[in-house]
Parts: C-alpha cells; sequence; structure tokens
C-alpha cells in the first residue's frame, strides 16, 4: 500500500489536509473521495482502516479534514476550536467541490482518471449528495448514515444557541464542547433549502 499525506492551501488561505492511499502496481484509473462528518475527521474511527480497503480494491483514495472541522496540525486534537466556530455548510460543500477539482484536475493521484466517486459520512453524505448534484464528474455516490436534512436544530436550540455561540452542556467532553456560531444554518447559499433530498442528483438512488 502506498500512503502519502498532503497539504494544500486554498485562495482564502484555508489549509486542507489530507492522505492519498494507491494500492501497489499499475496507477488506478479510478478514484474515491472520502468525506468526514460534522466532528469527525480523516483519522477517526472507521475511516482509514475503510480508505485502505477500497485502495486495496484499486482506487485511488483521498480523505481529506474540512479546513474548520477543529483539528489541528497534530491530526489528532480539537485545537482549532475558533476555526471550528466559523464554519458553515456552504464553507463545507466549497471545499468538497474544490477536493473534486484537485482529485480530477491537479497532482493529487495519478491521472487520468476514468471515474469518480464521493462517499460521505453522516453530515458529510449530505454534502457529498450536494457535490455529487452540483459536479457532473461524479460517476459514483455511497453515503453511509447521512443527514437528510441540514436544518436539524429546533427553534428553542436556536435562541439559546445565539447568544452564548455554543449549543449544548458546558459538563460534556472537550469535543462535545467545540463552539458554533449560528452560521451553522443560516450561511448557506447553496444548502438554503436545508435539504439533501432537493438535491440530490439523477439516478444516485438516494431515497427522499
Amino acid at each position: 500500500m502506498i500512503h502519502t499525506r498532503f497539504t494544500r492551501v486554498r485562495g482564502s488561505g484555508d489549509v486542507i489536509r489530507g492522505d492519498v492511499r494507491l494500492a501497489e502496481g499499475p496507477p488506478p484509473r479510478s478514484a474515491v473521495l472520502v468525506v468526514h462528518g460534522f466532528k469527525g475527521f480523516k483519522d477517526w474511527g472507521f475511516f482509514p482502516h475503510a480508505c485502505a480497503r477500497i485502495a486495496a480494491d484499486g482506487h485511488a483514495v483521498v480523505s481529506f479534514n474540512l479546513s474548520h472541522n477543529g483539528i489541528g496540525p497534530d491530526l489528532e486534537t480539537f485545537s482549532e476550536l475558533e476555526l471550528f466556530a466559523q464554519n458553515t455548510l456552504s464553507l463545507e460543500l466549497d471545499e468538497v467541490l474544490w477536493m473534486l477539482d484537485q482529485l480530477l484536475d491537479e497532482d493529487l493521484v495519478p491521472r487520468p482518471l476514468e471515474r469518480v466517486g464521493v462517499l460521505g459520512h453522516s453530515r458529510g453524505g449530505g454534502q457529498a449528495i450536494l457535490a455529487a448534484g452540483e459536479d457532473s464528474r461524479v460517476d459514483a455516490l455511497v453515503t453511509w448514515a447521512a443527514v437528510a436534512d441540514f436544518d436539524r436544530w429546533t427553534e428553542d436550540a436556536k435562541a439559546r444557541w445565539r447568544p452564548t455561540g455554543a449549543p449544548g452542556s458546558s459538563t460534556a467532553a472537550p469535543a462535545s464542547r467545540c463552539p458554533s456560531t449560528s452560521g451553522c444554518w443560516t450561511t448557506s447559499r447553496r444548502t438554503a433549502t436545508g435539504s439533501t433530498s432537493a438535491r440530490r442528483p439523477p439516478g444516485s438512488g438516494v431515497p427522499g
């Protein structure tokens, strides 16, 4: 298994850190972009194992940390809570689409690629659906426990969230206390419907 890490900086200055996994042998002709969910990151839980297994099946696999997911350069610790607080759904979608550009147009993996898929988990599954609906170059879509709706908070919860910037209990575990602004539900130009099913690509098999 060939496993390399990369760091790329967007025009905005936001930093994307990720991994590329390839099986030994001829360059693969297909690739899978893996998108983590809320409070997730590329090295969490099953992601490294799943990525290695998919790569062993002959695909190039790219997993990455969204720039505002809170995980810092050590790739393990929620050390960038200020960025986490500034995260928005639109930013996440922009970064998934940007990573598709890196995958297809840049030197992130061997080219040419014949097919590209997106795999997303939880909120990342919702973003994967939206990205597949926007970028016609996506040939395959897989979601694991994807959200069906991005607006998952009650009006009462939003009212409590706005003045404090941190929903949830102050006695929760550190990762659960990651601060968030109301931008999580209000600043999203393409996810304004709040529904992943409203944007599902034709033939994707994603239930409405």
